[in-house]
């Protein structure tokens, strides 16, 4: 046999509670990484549009250049320099290093084309370089005609091979076209610069231009644009002081040095490290393959939330420490019991009622690892009636069943919190009075309020107020609020509660003249891990998931809340509003289970379940109601039992050996006295399909381990 070291169940809880902290930073990391892909996936699409949009803002003022021309087929340099400088390209049209025309001049002609424009007021015109090539298509016109343009005037753009590329896809296609990556012309003490030019065709008006040859044989020349690809792309990124991406373009479908065109975004670039996300991809650019490389920058990871992943660290692995030192505590209480029975033998069976609830305890630390504050707090109140007389040991046990008390409110809301940001809190809906919810949560706070001083006052609304909502989430968001408000305000302060009702809504006011919050915590304060300032004591603890528990919970009802403080030490105010229904929805029900042992006294239950532990608790509570309690330990001798001597109730866990409780439900509805028995499945498993499978089993109710005494006696009464 396997001997368990000593103290086995806190390693254990510290096992679990570190298991579950890592989980939860790898979900967060996980989760922080897909918003951030997400955040730069889209900043890659607003720059590819971007750029696609310039790019056809620029084909559309060429396209207009081109219309002129088309329709006055000579056109002087002042009409040309009037055109472009209406355009204000500076201003409206940034990348654009110039707009030109070009003329196609047959082979033979080149003469008289110089003499036309000197003719025109350009007595230095000449068409370079010089030389026999055929046609030829030489600059006429380019605006503006500063030191860098004018050096381009009579050059023969088709005497270069990547010009004449494109020059002769736009000639073809009737459409505009892009160039490859050229040598921009300049003067002699510019330096060299790389770019590109987009080249829309001229025809000679009237003509027809359906086919390929046609083209060829009509076409006038070309408007052209001369583009600077870093001007042209620093437009793009020009409202951002930060870019959160940069850039690169590059010139065909290969990323190559030689063949870059620019680049964008280089201001916030990273100075050592590798980029937290980049790729690449190929773009059409005016009928030019362009090979697109964008990388994150500094700007961008700085604006990561990726330290959430370490908040929850450091927040998990202290917690899993302080739930292994309780858990020791209570094991060690434990053998201090075991050591009393020893010594006090006469009251063997007080002994065995507290062993019997160790004994609980340890089961449901194994078998619901999910909730082991829980199971804990179980057994402090166990021990609390082993030893009333002693005030020391009373007193002891007080201040862990309190801390206890605050380290299950804090996991709750931590795994509250997963729950309904991932979508996995179901809410059980029904018609439920707010102003009666509130009343007895008021109740329920008010010795916490008055052991630390505070009055606490409830102004009623006076009349129902239906709302369609889960009553124990509802519970839950008043509890945060009055807990918040009773820690939060200093010793004989004033705390406020209002119901009433705002229109077609139910309106819950929280006020307190407590520590209050700075001004620009309030927007804030709904958010995860948001706190005020904390004195080095952190006396009122807490991981500030509280309030954004209570938003979210409160928009699940399709209501809203807000917070106000007038600033520090002024106190708070939190206000909810819940959409109404008709207060003729409202069900009658008992406001409380009666403190008698009528209600169920004399009813026989039976209780089928396989673990020794909760069978015989479950047992003895309800003797303690009054009921006549019959056993069984699995699914066959379950059945038995029911068939041999029908019970008024049976309890019936549905995970059982030999036979599980759906099974047993189905028999039980197929005998004779299959109407009169009431089936209650007890499972651990609480998902809506789990419910709606009992049901149609046969069951009559659905409760979830671990079981709530004061629900099932509730419950017990209404069968």
């Amino acid at each position: 046999m396997i001997r368990l070291p000593r103290g086995w169940p806190a390693y254990l809880v510290l096992f679990v509670a570190l298991t579950a902290t890592l989980i939860g930073t790898r979900y967060a990391a996980n989760t922080v990484r897909a918003k951030d892909r997400d955040r730069f996936e889209n900043a890659v699409q607003t720059a590819v549009e971007a750029l696609h949009t310039r790019l056809d803002t620029y084909v559309d003022v060429l396209l207009g250049a081109a219309g002129l021309l088309a329709v006055n087929e000579v056109v002087t340099r002042a009409e040309f320099h009037a055109y472009v400088e209406r355009l204000d390209l500076g201003t409206r049209y940034p990348g654009i290093q110039g707009v030109g025309y070009s003329v196609r001049i047959p082979a033979g002609r080149e003469a008289e084309t110089e003499r036309f424009m000197r003719a025109q007021g350009q007595p230095d015109f000449r068409i370079w370089p010089a030389g026999r090539r055929g046609e030829k298509h030489a600059i006429l016109h380019i605006e503006p005609l500063d030191g860098r343009n004018s050096a381009a005037v009579g050059y023969d753009m088709f005497s270069e091979p990547v010009r004449r590329q494109a020059m002769e896809r736009a000639r073809d296609t009737g459409r505009a076209a892009a160039s490859g990556r050229v040598i921009l012309v300049r003067d002699e003490d510019a330096a060299e610069q790389s770019g590109l030019l987009i080249y829309v065709p001229v025809y000679r008006r009237g003509s027809g231009i359906e086919t390929v040859d046609q083209r060829r044989v009509d076409l006038l020349g070309f408007v052209y644009g001369v583009f600077r690809v870093d001007d042209l792309l620093g437009g793009i990124f020009a409202s951002q002081s930060r870019p959160r991406v940069t850039l690169e373009v590059y010139d065909g479908d290969r990323l190559r040095p030689t063949l870059l065109l620019g680049r964008a975004g280089e201001g916030a670039t990273r100075i050592g490290g590798e980029p937290q996300f980049s790729t690449r991809m190929r773009s059409d650019a005016v009928g030019r393959p362009w090979m697109l490389q964008f990388a994150t920058t500094a700007a961008f990871e700085q604006a990561s939330q990726r330290g959430v992943a370490g908040v929850v660290a450091a927040c998990g692995i202290p917690l899993s420490f302080l739930l292994f030192g309780v858990t020791w505590l209570q094991w060690r209480a434990r053998e201090a019991a075991e050591r009393l029975a020893v010594d006090l033998r006469e009251s063997e069976g007080a002994l065995r009622d507290t062993n019997r609830g160790k004994d609980e305890f340890l089961a449901m630390l194994g078998h619901e690892l999910r909730n082991p504050l829980g199971a804990m707090t179980n057994a402090v109140t166990i021990l609390r009636r082993s030893r009333p007389e002693d005030p020391a040991f009373a007193r002891a046990l007080e201040v862990v069943e309190r801390q206890l008390g605050i380290q299950n409110r804090l996991l709750s809301d931590l795994l509250d919190v997963s729950r309904v940001t991932s979508g996995r809190l179901q809410l059980e809906r029904r018609i439920v009075d707010v102003d009666d919810l509130v009343r007895n949560s008021v109740a329920a706070h008010r010795a916490g309020a008055e052991r630390s001083g505070h009055e606490l006052t409830l102004v009623s609304a006076g009349q129902p107020l239906a709302v369609e909502g889960d009553p124990a989430r509802l519970d839950q968001i008043v509890s945060n609020l009055l807990s918040n408000a009773i820690k939060y305000t200093p010793g004989s302060g004033h705390i406020s509660v209002t119901v009433t009702r705002d229109g077609n809504r139910a309106m819950l006011r929280v006020s307190d003249d407590g520590i209050g919050m700075a001004k620009e915590l309030v927007p804030k304060v709904f958010d995860p891990f948001v706190q005020g300032e904390r004195a080095l004591d952190r006396s009122q603890g807490g991981l500030g998931l509280g309030l954004t528990l209570v938003r979210r919970l409160v928009e699940m009802h399709g209501g809203n809340v807000s917070a106000h403080s007038a600033g520090p030490g002024l106190g708070s105010e939190l206000v909810i509003h819940l959409p109404l229904v008709e207060p003729s929805r409202l069900r009658a029900a008992p406001s409380h289970v009666p403190d008698s042992k009528d209600s169920n006294g004399g009813r026989r239950v039976l209780v089928i379940e396989d673990i020794e532990d909760a069978r015989l608790s479950l047992a003895d509570l309800l003797e303690g109601w009054g009921c006549k309690v019959s056993v069984a330990a699995d699914g066959p001798q379950g059945l038995r039992v029911a068939l041999a001597d029908p019970p008024d109730i049976a309890l019936i866990d549905i995970g059982l050996p030999g036979m599980d409780g759906y099974e047993i439900a189905r028999r039980l509805r197929d005998s004779v006295f299959g109407e009169k028995i009431r089936l209650i499945a007890v499972t651990g498993y609480g998902q809506p399909e789990d419910r709606r499978a009992a049901l149609e089993a046969g069951f009559d109710s659905h409760i979830v381990k671990p079981l709530d005494p004061v629900a099932l006696r509730r419950l017990l009464a209404d069968l």
